[in-house]
């Protein structure tokens, strides 16, 4: 038993060690998520910095170490780890840095009017209301139930009952966004696999229930005993985790909220039709281990060789060395994401090649992202966590990689597989047909109109495409739908 404990542990290590768990938990994040992620582990890491941070404790560049000195920071920083011996990935054209989605409501709106579509108990609706209104930026409720209910009597002289708060919570949490309305993210991941019965689901349900505090330490052999499972269905449900998100996944639609886009892809297309994908270069920051603290390193181990250390300075050589090797990985972390991102990037740009002459909707052939993960031999957890959430900048428009995986509907009958449209494209045309239900009757759309309104909700199509769409819809023109 002591034998296979000790392989499982070291094979979980290798499959998921410290470098990899980093990386599948930066994988999922957008750029703004990934410059908050690298300024709190420069707070956190006094030997981590950036390459346009001030020399530190006043060093001039006349007083700094030369190369004549016995200590070289390239000793501390392998050559793979080298930003400025890297390949720079490309910075993002100006002015298209970051795109606005303009959007009609707020996401809280959203859940409210949401809200008004359900059949709610009369005084269970004003404390769902309440409820929505203190969601954080992040969709979470950071606030106790009984805080807010106490809030609600002194400011409305409204009191309800504490279990009505409970079902009132229940209900705003069985809401899209999956994870909206958690207390914590341990719950928000809870909600997200919440009706996903697979096995791999269930195990995790109870990998997050009953072995939390284990699995941010990553003690896999408590993990083990807790749950008495085997080595493959943990490793399942700890892959299963990983493909889940931090926080709700509010939508960025019309009926979304206004939020700030930034693409973390740029599509160039040259004069001879050569398309080139390049990553934001705000994914790649410059980041590289102190010259300080490796000199300080580098000191006292010469120190060592000639005289025993001190209990203090033994601590500080740990300290050092400790951070040192936690700042390189977090380097490599980084390295390691982008090159993640751009080679599922250029799969998909290679499945969906007549698509990208264009930008034509029609031309988006059938593609799941297991063929995505296929095509790169990853993980379709690691596919799944890069498409969401991504953006890419193309000559017609921003538009998140998720639109470019469509499936395939199944004919209603074989005389009707000729005609099979993609998934995306039908999304496109119920929307379209959704804005012109909606329109006002007195001043209708135009195509062109129409077209910044696809844009806008996340289907970047051209005013020659709308058209197309809404004859096939049977639709008129805008001048022949107008009314007096």
């Amino acid at each position: 038993m002591g034998k296979a404990r000790l392989s499982l542990q070291q094979k979980l290590s290798l499959n998921l060690g410290p470098l990899q768990l980093q990386v599948i938990g930066m994988l999922a994040l957008p750029i703004h998520e990934l410059e908050r992620r690298v300024t709190e582990e420069i707070e956190r890491n006094p030997t981590l910095e950036e390459e346009d941070s001030p020399p530190e404790g006043g060093e001039t560049p006349d007083d700094a170490p030369g190369p004549a000195d016995e200590f070289a920071p390239e000793d501390y920083l392998p050559d793979d780890l080298r930003y400025d011996e890297l390949p720079r990935q490309g910075a993002a054209e100006p002015g298209t840095e970051e795109r606005t989605i303009a959007a009609q409501t707020t996401f809280r709106e959203h859940l409210v009017e949401q809200l008004k579509h359900l059949r709610v108990a009369p005084d269970l609706r004003p404390a769902a209301e309440y409820i929505i209104w203190n969601l954080d930026d992040d969709g979470y409720l950071r606030t106790d139930l009984e805080d807010l209910r106490d809030q609600m009597y002194l400011l409305e002289s409204h009191d309800i009952d504490p279990a009505r708060w409970r079902e009132a919570l229940r209900l705003i949490q069985s809401m899209p966004p999956a994870g909206i309305g958690a207390k914590d993210l341990r719950e928000c991941l809870l909600l997200q696999l919440r009706g996903d019965t697979s096995l791999e689901a269930t195990l995790a349900r109870r990998v997050l229930q009953e072995a939390f505090e284990a699995l941010t330490r990553r003690n896999f052999e408590q993990m083990l005993r807790t749950l008495g499972c085997t080595e493959p269905q943990l490793q399942q449900a700890i892959e299963r985790i990983a493909t889940l998100s931090p926080r709700p996944e509010i939508p960025a639609t019309e009926s979304g909220y206004a939020q700030t886009i930034t693409p973390d892809f740029h599509l160039t297309i040259d004069g001879n039709g050569e398309r080139t994908i390049t990553l934001n270069g705000r994914n790649s920051p410059d980041l590289r281990v102190s010259h300080r603290y490796a000199q300080m390193l580098s000191d006292l181990q010469a120190q060592q060789q000639q005289r025993e250390l001190s209990t203090q300075e033994q601590e500080t050589a740990s300290f050092v060395r400790q951070h040192i090797e936690s700042a390189r990985g977090f380097i490599e972390a980084i390295r390691l994401r982008n090159g993640t991102l751009t080679r599922i990037m250029e799969a998909i740009l290679a499945a969906q090649a007549d698509y990208f002459q264009e930008g034509d909707p029609d031309r988006l052939r059938p593609l799941m992202m297991k063929d995505i993960a296929s095509a790169t031999g990853l993980d379709l957890s690691t596919v799944s966590r890069v498409a969401n959430g991504k953006y890419i900048q193309t000559p017609w428009g921003i538009l998140p990689l998720r639109q470019l995986f469509a499936r395939e509907l199944a004919p209603a009958s074989p005389s009707a597989a000729e005609t099979t449209e993609t998934q995306t494209t039908l999304e496109a045309k119920n929307h379209l047909q959704q804005l012109i239900d909606q329109e006002d009757k007195h001043e209708p759309l135009t195509d062109e109109q129409l077209a910044d309104r696809m844009h806008r909700a996340g289907y970047p199509i051209s005013r020659r495409t709308v058209a197309k769409y809404r004859h096939q819809l049977g639709l008129a023109t805008a001048r022949l739908r107008r009314e007096l």
